[in-house]
C-alpha cells in the first residue's frame, strides 16, 4: 500500500509541478461510498501531506453515491453536484475504482475534458459501463474495456 501511495504521489507531483499558479489549484479525489474506511483515510492523509510538502496544491475529496434506481439519471445528478461544488476545474482527478469512473466519466467528455485522471483500479480491464458493473455481468470481452482504449479518449492513467 505504501508503494502505491509513493507512486501515486510521484505521478501527481510530476503531472502538476508545472501547472501550479495559485493557492486555489487542487487535486480532487473521487471515490464511492464503498471505499470508505481506514485505508481511504490513510490514502487521503498521505497524499495531503505529500502535496503540502512538495507543492502549493491542496487536496479535496468527494464521495460518490452508488446509483440504485436509475444509474444514468443519478450519475448526471452527481456530476451536476460536483460541478456546483467545484466551479474551478481541478488540476488532476484521482478516481478510486471503476464505479467512481463510470459515475463521473461524462465530466471528462465535456466540462473537464483534458484534465489528467489517475484511475486507481486493481485490474487492467474495467467494466465497460455502469450498468455492467451494477448488474454484476460477466467480465468477458463484450463487457469490459481496457485502459488503453480509455486513453484514446481521455487523459487517463491506470494505477
Amino acid at each position: 500500500m505504501r508503494q502505491i501511495l509513493l507512486i501515486l504521489g510521484s505521478l501527481l507531483f510530476a503531472v502538476t509541478i508545472k501547472t501550479v499558479k495559485t493557492e486555489k489549484d487542487f487535486i480532487l479525489i473521487q471515490n464511492s461510498t464503498l471505499a470508505n474506511g481506514t485505508w481511504d483515510e490513510y490514502f487521503t492523509k498521505t497524499l495531503q501531506e505529500h502535496c503540502h510538502k512538495r507543492s502549493e496544491l491542496y487536496l479535496d475529496t468527494h464521495k460518490l453515491s452508488i446509483p440504485s434506481f436509475s444509474p444514468e439519471k443519478e450519475s448526471k445528478e452527481q456530476c451536476s453536484q460536483i460541478l456546483q461544488k467545484f466551479p474551478t476545474c481541478p488540476k488532476v482527478v484521482v478516481v478510486i475504482g471503476a464505479t467512481g469512473w463510470h459515475i463521473s466519466s461524462s465530466l471528462f467528455d465535456n466540462e473537464w475534458k483534458g484534465i489528467p485522471v489517475i484511475l486507481c483500479h486493481p485490474l487492467s480491464n474495467l467494466p465497460n459501463s455502469l450498468n455492467t458493473l451494477l448488474n454484476y455481468e460477466t467480465s468477458d470481452s463484450l463487457n469490459t474495456t481496457t485502459a488503453q482504449e480509455l486513453q484514446k479518449h481521455y487523459n487517463l492513467n491506470l494505477l
